[in-house]
């Protein structure tokens, strides 16, 4: 409310402080928002699943009942519902497999409604995996963008500080401690979470990375990741393990 009673530089550093914070809290929103659409993105992946399991379930009664050797060979080779459906991209993979081969043949030997529904679920898995790529990649960037904006905010806080407690001592009439008064806090003793007591044998029972990833290389560099989003990023730790078990297996995926 008194902003007029300090000189211009502490003026112009106070709007430029005001600035990066509206700033900071309008790319903090944004990230909100990108994370909540990806939760929407990833409940839809469970109901994806669920219907191309039905799908490829019919597929796979048909041409059980209609055909043997290499007919059946050619459409479904040695695959299973359970293995296809454990990955979207497998799932992608398999139903254009299967759209290609039904197009080559030109035989009409798998049922319409049927090869409709697998190419339903081909281009629902295709356009969710954009999506999830796509927000993925924005809240990385918007991410970036907003742990900048911080620091650019602290500086600037910091320096209009010293600037304050400058004119404070020059001009007696304003007084420094009402802008920024002592604070007492009680000292507490911190809690121990299970990222500090984090070991080789607990990420073995605890990350969902496939038993073939669970070795002493993989876990350093889990591990890794894992402080960076509970330290850093101040993710929790339900969060920080499951993300840096998703980033772990989203680079050895093969």
């Amino acid at each position: 409310n008194d902003i007029n009673n300090f000189n211009e530089i502490t003026r112009n550093k106070y709007q430029e402080v005001k600035n990066y914070l509206d700033n900071y809290f309008e790319k903090n929103n944004i990230v909100i928002e990108n994370k909540s659409s990806l939760s929407v993105i990833k409940k839809n992946e469970k109901e994806i699943v669920s219907k191309s399991k039905f799908a490829l379930q019919s597929l796979f009664i048909e041409v059980d009942y209609k055909y043997n050797g290499d007919i059946k060979k050619f459409y479904l080779g040695s695959e299973n519902i359970s293995t296809i459906t454990s990955k979207l991209t497998k799932i992608f993979d398999f139903c254009s497999n299967i759209a290609k081969k039904h197009q080559e043949r030109g035989k009409n030997e798998i049922s319409e409604s049927i090869i409709n529904n697998i190419i339903d679920v081909k281009n629902s898995v295709e356009n969710l995996l954009k999506s999830k790529i796509d927000i993925q990649s924005k809240i990385k960037i918007d991410s970036s963008n907003l742990s900048k904006t911080l620091n650019d905010l602290r500086k600037s806080f910091s320096i209009l500080k010293k600037l304050i407690e400058t004119e404070s001592v020059i001009n007696k009439s304003l007084n420094f401690r009402l802008y920024f008064p002592v604070i007492k806090t009680k000292k507490k003793n911190q809690l121990i979470t299970i990222i500090d007591e984090m070991s080789f044998d607990i990420f073995l029972k605890l990350s969902d990375v496939p038993t073939e990833l669970k070795t002493e290389k993989i876990y350093k560099e889990w591990h890794k990741e894992l402080e960076n989003l509970f330290y850093k990023k101040r993710e929790s730790e339900y969060l920080s393990i499951k993300m840096a078990d998703e980033l772990i297996i989203d680079k050895y995926k093969k």
